[in-house]
């Protein structure tokens, strides 16, 4: 993608990042959006945590900088860039988690670990 930052490119005409926060935002109490570059364009959507760890290490770092933010005891992680994210993603993870500590997704194909519920504990 040429470096862009995959959030803020369009998709029939609507950032990546907007068809996700449709897909999530009736199942979020809170939107906690970890950025590592042009946080005053996130900040339109959610709470912005700046993932300023030196050599961008990673989605997991990403996650890692939201977490301190987090104050419901279950969180939905999902990148910025799967703008056809099933409409009832959480209700589904949610229905596996049971007493597990968290629930990744598998897409048939292989593993989808940036999509996950996990218990905050």
């Amino acid at each position: 993608m040429g470096f862009a930052d995959k959030g803020l490119v369009e998709l029939d005409g609507v950032r990546l990042i907007e068809h996700v926060i449709r897909r999530i935002r009736d199942d979020v109490s809170e939107l906690i959006i970890s950025c590592n570059r042009n946080f005053d364009e996130y900040k339109q959507y959610g709470i912005v945590v700046e993932d300023n760890r030196p050599g961008f290490p990673g989605p997991l770092a990403g996650i890692l900088s939201a977490a301190a933010q987090v104050t419901s005891p279950i969180c939905l992680v999902v990148p910025c860039d799967m703008p056809h994210l099933p409409e009832n993603l959480c209700q589904k993870l949610m229905a596996q988690l049971n007493a597990h500590s968290a629930c990744v997704v598998h897409d048939g194909y292989r593993l989808q670990p940036l999509v996950m519920l996990l218990r905050k504990s």
